[in-house]
């Protein structure tokens, strides 16, 4: 199933997901490409979390029974097209996990790959304790670095605010194993287009990354004293401040030095890609 790579032409895998109704089994064919060829290896990649290497169920992979986590199987039956395939580089599949040496070098090219990748695609997980109330929310979240100076003139927001349910589902959507993953800084930060996936929801990184950013200010600096709900500041913090540390170097075309990177990234959970 998996044949050797030419790394002289700089060779990876890709992995065509199937179209099928989402009850169906999961189906992929692999597909070997040049990241020289820019113009044949158009790809989305996937970022998500492994999750136990015990628990895992199977899927059709170029016709036979393939083994993976349960959670990927989750990620790809939710991404999966009804009528059309889809183009992924996933790294569970994409890369030989029995062959060690290939493992070894796929993972220096990991940023490379994800940098060039049409898009990424983070997967939180299945839609549970609320997830749907938590999107929700970010369309209701003001889009002005200003307002938490004029609380009183956004209504919607102070009935959000005051929404336990609202803030309850918000802080377990931040509490999921994807924020807390130290790979997805790279994987992140280095994506062309970044789509959040909840189930079957989804949300760009634009449409998160701004209200979220003000509304940490909102409740850092002028509300927090007058509402009796835990806001996850610490989860958004943890993530936001590496992210936007990167993101703001990478459009200023900066490079960035490793003392500055350690101190936002302490406490992320590595393990195998």
């Amino acid at each position: 199933m998996y044949l050797p790579l030419n790394n002289n032409s700089e060779e990876f895998r890709t992995v065509t997901l199937q179209p099928g109704n989402f009850e169906d089994e999961v189906e992929c064919l692999l597909n070997t490409v040049s990241a020289i060829d820019q113009l044949s290896n158009r790809y989305e990649a996937l970022s998500y979390v492994w999750r136990s290497p015990e628990s895992t169920t199977a899927i059709k992979l170029n016709g036979k029974t393939h083994q993976v986590t349960k959670n990927l199987e989750s990620a790809l039956r939710h991404l999966r097209y009804i009528k059309h395939p889809r183009v992924l580089w996933v790294d569970a599949i994409s890369i030989n996990q029995d062959d060690i040496e290939e493992r070894n070098r796929e993972v220096t090219r990991m940023g490379q790959i994800y940098s060039q990748a049409a898009g990424v695609d983070a997967w939180l997980g299945e839609s549970f304790e609320n997830s749907n109330l938590a999107l929700d929310a970010f369309g209701v979240f003001p889009t002005s670095m200003d307002v938490h100076w004029r609380p009183h003139e956004n209504e919607a927001l102070q009935n959000l605010v005051c929404d336990e349910a609202t803030m309850d589902a918000l802080s377990k959507l931040f509490k999921r194993p994807w924020w807390h993953r130290m790979w997805i800084v790279q994987e992140a930060t280095l994506a062309k287009n970044l789509t959040f996936v909840c189930g079957s929801r989804q949300i760009t990184w634009d449409t998160f990354l701004v209200p979220a950013k003000c509304y940490q200010k909102h409740f850092g600096f002028c509300c927090n004293a007058s509402v009796n709900v835990t806001w996850p500041i610490e989860s958004l913090g943890h993530f936001f401040r590496p992210i936007v540390v990167i993101s703001g170097s990478r459009s200023l075309h900066e490079t960035m030095d490793i003392e500055r990177l350690i101190p936002p990234f302490r406490g992320r959970i590595c393990t195998d890609p």
